[in-house]
């Protein structure tokens, strides 16, 4: 995928965003702006909820949009895990076996979906 190339339309512009911000939102993880930190990575959620669903509305799915959108998902998932650890670090201690169980999980799924279908997980999304 040639970044000159590529489509784009509104649920790609909302992914490309999604990967913008990634470094932003990760900075305010290391100097510890829990709020803004929320606000930042509650509207990168949104954009992830409104890029699949304009995408599948307006027959905009484009096969660039399915690699972007998973690529900022795991930076996401990154996000997400690196937030709880540097602003609720008791959910790792208390509840640990529950995130590893969820990691284990999550690794097994991306597996069987390698095996089964060949391919990474990156290009299957789901309805809901």
């Amino acid at each position: 995928m040639k970044f000159k190339d590529m489509k784009w339309n509104i649920p790609n512009i909302l992914s490309f965003y999604r990967l913008l911000m990634f470094p932003v939102i990760l900075v305010l993880v290391f100097l510890k702006q829990e709020q803004w930190f929320v606000i930042l990575f509650s509207i990168n959620l949104i954009t992830d909820i409104l890029d699949g669903l304009i995408a599948r509305t307006f027959n905009m799915q484009t096969e660039e949009g399915a690699v972007l959108d998973s690529i900022a998902d795991v930076g996401s998932f990154i996000l997400a895990g690196l937030g709880i650890y540097q602003f609720h670090i008791y959910l790792f201690t208390d509840y640990g076996y529950w995130l590893i169980l969820f990691i284990i999980l999550f690794v097994a799924s991306s597996l069987i979906c390698q095996l089964k279908y060949k391919r990474p997980t990156a290009g299957l999304h789901l309805y809901s």
